[in-house]
C-alpha cells in the first residue's frame, strides 16, 4: 500500500474511531512510522490489544512503551524488532511498567545485548499483572533468572536460548509461585545448567515442553527421573524433542537402543510418557534424526 492511500485509511477508519478501537496491529516499519506521525498512542484509550512488527529504532520502541503507560487497558503486546542491535533490557523494564499487561510477546531478529538486568524484590519495579511471556530471540540463560524476578505472577513462559551460563549469585531469588507451563527451546546449554535452573522455579510447574538442538546428554532418562521426581511433584504433561543436526551426526549422536530403552522404564509408563526415535538420510533437511514424546501427557 503506498504511503497515500495508507495516510487516507487512517485519516478516514481510525480518525472517527480512535476512542472505540481496542486491537490495534502494524505490520511493517514504514507503517508504524507513518502511524505514530498521524496519531498519539494515549487517544487509543480503550486500545486492549498492540501489535507491532518489524521496529527498527530502539529508541523509537522506548519511546512508545513509556507512552502505553498511560493507556488504561491493554492487556496484550506482542513486539518484533528487525533492528541490528538491541537493547532488550531497557525494552523489557519499559514493558514491566505497563500497568495492566496481562500477555506479552517478543521476537528479536537480529543480535542482542546479553546483558543481565540485576534482580529485584521491590514491588515498585515489578510487574504484578504480567502472567504470559513469549520471548523468541537468541537469550542467555544468565538473563532469564534476573528477568523471572520482576514477574512474580507469572503462569506461562517460553523462552529461546542460544548459551547458557546460569545466573550465578549466593542471594535467595523469590521465582514466580504460579509458573506452571513452561516452553524451553536451546543451542549449547549443558544438563547442569537447565537442571539448576529447573530446579529453582519448577516446584508448581504442571507442564514442561522442551526442545533440544544438538546436545544428546539430555538424554539421559535417570537424570530426567530424578529432576522430576525431586523438583515437579506436580508435573502431568512432558513435551520433549530432541533435534540431532545432520552435520553432527556421529556415532555421538546416533540414539542406541540401550539409551532408548532408557525411556521404557516403570518411571515412564506410571505417568504413560511415551517416546519414539526416527533416523533419516535428506539432503534438504538440516537434521538427520529425532527423539520426541509421542504422548506428554499422563
Amino acid at each position: 500500500m503506498s504511503k497515500k492511500n495508507f495516510v487516507r485509511r487512517c485519516e478516514e477508519l481510525v480518525k472517527p474511531n480512535i476512542t472505540r478501537i481496542i486491537s490495534l496491529s502494524l505490520s511493517n516499519y514504514c507503517a508504524i512510522d507513518f502511524f505514530l506521525k498521524l496519531f498519539s498512542i494515549h487517544s487509543f484509550i480503550h486500545l486492549e490489544r498492540l501489535i507491532l512488527d518489524g521496529v527498527t529504532s530502539n529508541n523509537r520502541l522506548v519511546q512508545l512503551l513509556n507512552s502505553l503507560v498511560s493507556l488504561p487497558r491493554l492487556f496484550t503486546l506482542s513486539i518484533t524488532l528487525s533492528s541490528y542491535y538491541v537493547d532488550e533490557n531497557n525494552i523489557l523494564q519499559c514493558i514491566f511498567r505497563l500497568p495492566v499487561v496481562n500477555y506479552c510477546k517478543l521476537k528479536f531478529r537480529e543480535n542482542l545485548d546479553r546483558r543481565s538486568l540485576s534482580c529485584t524484590h521491590d514491588k515498585k519495579f515489578q510487574c504484578q499483572t504480567l502472567k504470559y511471556l513469549v520471548i523468541d530471540g537468541d537469550f542467555c540463560l544468565n538473563q532469564l533468572t534476573p528477568i523471572l524476578t520482576y514477574t512474580p505472577q507469572l503462569t506461562y513462559l517460553s523462552c529461546r536460548f542460544r548459551s547458557g551460563f546460569d545466573y550465578k549469585t549466593n542471594e535467595q531469588l523469590l521465582m514466580p509461585y504460579y509458573l506452571t507451563d513452561i516452553s524451553l527451546k536451546f543451542h549449547d546449554v549443558s544438563f547442569d545448567e537447565i537442571e539448576k535452573f529447573l530446579s529453582k522455579i519448577s516446584h508448581q510447574l504442571q507442564r514442561l515442553r522442551l526442545t533440544i538442538h544438538m546436545n544428546n546428554i539430555f538424554l539421559c532418562a535417570e537424570r530426567w527421573e530424578q529432576l522430576i521426581t525431586n523438583h515437579m511433584p506436580h508435573l502431568y504433561m512432558f513435551d520433549f524433542m530432541y533435534l540431532i543436526f545432520k552435520y553432527y551426526s556421529s556415532n555421538d549422536y546416533i540414539i542406541s537402543n540401550q539409551l532408548f530403552d532408557c525411556f521404557k522404564s516403570s518411571f515412564w509408563k506410571r505417568r504413560n510418557w511415551f517416546f519414539q526415535y526416527q533416523h533419516w538420510l535428506c539432503d534438504n533437511d538440516d537434521f538427520s534424526g529425532i527423539f520426541y514424546s509421542t504422548h506428554p501427557y499422563r
